[in-house]
C-alpha cells in the first residue's frame, strides 16, 4: 500500500468531521542512514502532501513543520557522517536528562507557536491536522 492509498483508506475510515493527524519526516534534503534503519520510504513537504490530502476530501485544519532547531543539527550530522564508514544506525539514542529538559522546554514553546497560528518555514518534521469534510 503507498502512502497516497493509505490515507485514502483512513479517510474512508473516518466519520464526518473526523481527525487525521500527521506527524511525518519532512525534506528529503534530510535523508540519511537513520531513514534506512527505521525504514522510512520518504520525506514530505507541506504544500505537496495538503494537496494531496484535500484532493482526497480533507479539509487542512493545521500545516506546519516541527523542530526546525533539528533541520540544521541533522543536515550537519549527514554532511559528517557522508564521510563515514560507520555501519548506518539510527540517531535515536538515550540523552542524559539535562538535555531531555532544554528539549522539552524547546518543544512547550513550539507548541505555543503553533497554537499561535504562526507556521514554521521548516524543520525536522511535517505536523498536519486535517478534518474529513
Amino acid at each position: 500500500v503507498n502512502d497516497i492509498d493509505l490515507l485514502n483508506n483512513f479517510h474512508h475510515a473516518l466519520k464526518k468531521n473526523g481527525l487525521i493527524i500527521l506527524n511525518v519526516p519532512a525534506f528529503e534534503i534530510l535523508k540519511r542512514k537513520h531513514d534506512i534503519v527505521v525504514k522510512s520510504k520518504r520525506r514530505y513537504r507541506r504544500n505537496i502532501l495538503s494537496k494531496e490530502l484535500k484532493k482526497i476530501g480533507f479539509d487542512i485544519t493545521l500545516s506546519t513543520y516541527r523542530y526546525p532547531y533539528l533541520f540544521f543539527i541533522i543536515l550537519l550530522k549527514k554532511a559528517i557522517s557522508s564521510f563515514s564508514t560507520i555501519k548506518p544506525s539510527s540517531d535515536l539514542k538515550a540523552i542524559p536528562n539535562w538535555i531531555n529538559k532544554i528539549f522539552i522546554l524547546i518543544g512547550e514553546i513550539e507548541n505555543r507557536i503553533i497554537l499561535s497560528k504562526i507556521t514554521i518555514p521548516l524543520g525536522s518534521s511535517l505536523f498536519i491536522v486535517a478534518k474529513k469534510k
